[in-house]
C-alpha cells in the first residue's frame, strides 16, 4: 500500500456481557437519544491502526508509531473510512477517520516503522484487594497504577481478534497480538487501579511499539499519570503506560487521555424580593 491511502471499515462492537447496562448497549445507548451504541475507544483505534498494519505490514507491529484524538462517537453500524495522507516533512502521515454523515470523529498520525530506544522507569505495584478511591482533588501527576502479570494465550489474542473483528492476515499468519489487544491490556491495567468518579472516556492516545507480543509473553503494565488537567468543568488525567514483557523487556508504551470526571453544571441563583 502506498500513500495516499483510505479503506472502509464497518464499526461493530460485540456482544461481551461487559456491555449490558451501558451506552455500549444498543438498548441504553437509544434511550438516551443516541442513534445505536457507542464504540469503545479502543475499537476506533483499531480501525486505524488497521490503515498502518496495511501500509508496512510486520515492521509497524514491531516498530511503528501512532497517535489518535476522538473528536466525536462513533456508533455501533456506521460505516468508516479511514484515510492517511503522503508523509510530511517529519515522515509521519496524516491520519482522519470519517463517518457515513461526513463527520471527522478521529483525527491523528501514523509514524512509520523506527528503532528506537525507550528510556522508562519501570515499577510494578500490584493489584489490591480493596480499591482506592480517587477523584480530580487527589489524582495528582506522578500518581502510580497497579497491574497483575499474565501469560497471554492464544486464545486470549483470538478472543481479542473476535471481539474487534480484525482479520488482518498480518496478525493471523504471525500469531501477533494487534494493536488494540495491547491498549487494553494497559489500560484495564490502569482502570481497576482506583474507583473513578464515573467511567472514564478514552479520549486521545500516542503509541509507539518496540516488539511484537505473542503467546506465551508474560505481561505486566508499569504506569504513572503524567498530567491532570481540567477544561471547561472537564477532569482529565494523562497516564504513560508502558507494556512489558517478562518483567524487563518493553513491548509498547501508551500515553493515553482520560476524561475521568464532570463537575455538575452550576444552578442559577433565584432572584429573591
Amino acid at each position: 500500500m502506498t500513500f495516499p491511502a483510505r479503506i472502509e471499515v464497518e464499526a461493530l462492537l460485540d456482544d461481551h456481557p461487559r456491555y449490558k447496562g451501558s451506552i455500549h448497549e444498543d438498548s441504553v445507548a437509544q434511550r438516551m437519544g443516541y442513534r445505536s451504541a457507542l464504540l469503545p475507544g479502543a475499537f476506533v483505534y483499531t480501525y486505524a491502526a488497521r490503515l498502518a498494519v496495511s501500509a508496512w505490514g510486520m515492521d509497524w507491529v514491531e516498530r511503528g508509531a501512532i497517535s489518535t484524538r476522538f473528536r466525536r462517537p462513533v456508533f455501533n453500524g456506521d460505516l468508516l473510512t479511514i484515510a492517511a495522507q503522503s508523509a510530511e516533512p517529519d515522515g509521519s502521515h496524516r491520519l482522519t477517520v470519517t463517518n457515513q454523515l461526513g463527520e471527522e470523529v478521529v483525527t491523528g498520525t501514523l509514524g512509520a516503522p523506527a528503532h528506537e530506544t525507550p528510556q522508562a522507569d519501570l515499577i510494578f505495584q500490584p493489584h489490591r484487594d480493596t480499591r482506592e478511591a480517587i477523584d480530580a482533588a487527589r489524582m495528582r501527576p506522578g500518581t502510580r497504577f497497579n497491574t497483575s502479570e499474565r501469560v497471554l494465550t492464544a486464545d486470549d489474542l483470538a478472543a481479542s481478534r473476535r471481539a474487534m473483528a480484525e482479520t488482518h492476515p498480518v496478525f493471523l499468519q504471525n500469531d501477533v497480538a494487534h494493536p488494540g489487544c495491547l491498549v487494553r491490556l494497559t489500560m484495564d491495567d490502569v482502570l481497576r487501579s482506583f474507583i473513578l468518579p464515573m467511567p472514564p472516556i478514552f479520549t486521545a492516545v500516542e503509541t509507539r511499539h518496540y516488539c511484537a507480543v505473542r503467546p506465551g509473553d508474560r505481561v505486566s503494565t508499569s504506569a504513572v499519570a503524567t498530567e491532570v488537567f481540567e477544561s471547561g468543568g472537564k477532569h482529565y488525567f494523562v497516564s504513560d503506560e508502558y507494556l512489558v514483557l517478562d518483567g524487563d523487556r518493553l513491548a509498547a508504551r501508551h500515553r493515553r487521555t482520560n476524561l475521568f470526571q464532570i463537575d455538575p453544571a452550576p444552578t442559577e441563583a433565584r432572584a429573591t424580593n
